[in-house]
């Protein structure tokens, strides 16, 4: 329902996106009713995403949706309150930009490309710390102002930055 807060996380279930990191977040938040985790991605059916699926089970507050297709992906944003990613390493994720083109913040735990979230304050890097990762969790969801502000910079610059027709007239210039 839409009072309640999402909170999301996109990826494959290999031990690199480290997504056990993510259930640990919401094994810490399991008495703040108001939070649903949503996982989204492919788990192949190896030892470590049988491990990731049955601690999903265990959590009332996560729920495990599978691998979508982009359009689904988007939908699901558009109604998310923050993206967290818990990946060891990451390039300059899709997931990052289709967020932030929906207002919503990422928090990341290592990964912060181009600087994009520490200096375009697009969200938060949580530099490997995970309690860090809570409080800045935590905190976009205790200030509403805070947030807004995010919300609406993820927006303006996502727009200017990656929307369609600004890239399509850059490739324009180079042909």
């Amino acid at each position: 329902s839409l009072d309640r807060i999402k909170i999301v996380w996109i990826g494959s279930f290999r031990p690199v996106k480290q997504l056990e990191l993510c259930l640990e977040i919401a094994k810490s938040n399991i008495s703040n009713i108001a939070l649903d985790f949503i996982i989204v991605g492919r788990a192949n059916g190896d030892h470590y995403s049988n491990r990731m699926l049955t601690l999903i089970q265990e959590l009332p507050n996560v729920t495990y949706i599978g691998e979508l297709p982009n359009e689904s992906v988007n939908t699901l944003l558009s109604n998310s309150f923050l993206l967290i990613n818990t990946s060891a390493s990451e390039g300059f994720s899709n997931t990052f930009i289709q967020a932030w083109l929906y207002g919503v913040p990422v928090i990341s735990l290592n990964s912060d490309p181009d600087y994009f979230l520490s200096k375009y304050k697009l969200g938060a890097v949580a530099y490997g710390n995970l309690d860090t990762m809570n409080t800045l969790l935590l905190a976009f969801i205790r200030d509403n102002n805070l947030y807004k502000e995010y919300s609406d910079r993820c927006k303006s610059i996502a727009q200017k930055e990656f929307s369609i027709d600004v890239n399509i007239s850059q490739l324009l210039k180079i042909l």
